[in-house]
């Protein structure tokens, strides 16, 4: 890695920790549509390297994310959601890895790092 991406990743990891860090601090959660619903049958909790391969299609395009669902979630309680973007040429898994917000001893809050679209001429 050059110098230049070295350093956008550098960046995008100090700016994913502050947000992380503001969001953290107002804890009031409310409960949403989706509390009290049972996790899908392919859809696992747990620590570090456990993050779930998802996608969604959205406008007919197909979009792949990895999701983090901490080892404490419970159905009935509702948790923080918390976006973790990686810079230009990476991809979810390489933000999730240089983050570390899936550490259960560093974050309680459910994660998803999505991957970036693929656009031509770019």
């Amino acid at each position: 890695m050059n110098d230049t991406g070295m350093a956008t990743t550098q960046f995008s990891a100090i700016i994913t920790t502050a947000i992380w860090l503001l969001l953290g601090s107002a804890n009031a959660l409310t409960k949403s549509a989706g509390c009290g619903k049972a996790l899908g049958a392919h859809e696992k909790q747990g620590g570090t390297g456990s993050s779930n391969s998802l996608s969604i299609t959205s406008s007919g395009i197909n979009r792949t994310y990895l999701l983090y669902i901490p080892s404490v979630f419970s159905p009935t309680n509702p948790h923080g959601l918390i976006f973790s973007f990686h810079g230009r040429g990476q991809t979810g898994a390489e933000q999730e890895r240089l983050s570390q917000f899936s550490n259960p001893d560093f974050n309680p809050n459910m994660l998803a790092w999505v991957d970036a679209m693929s656009v031509s001429g770019r």
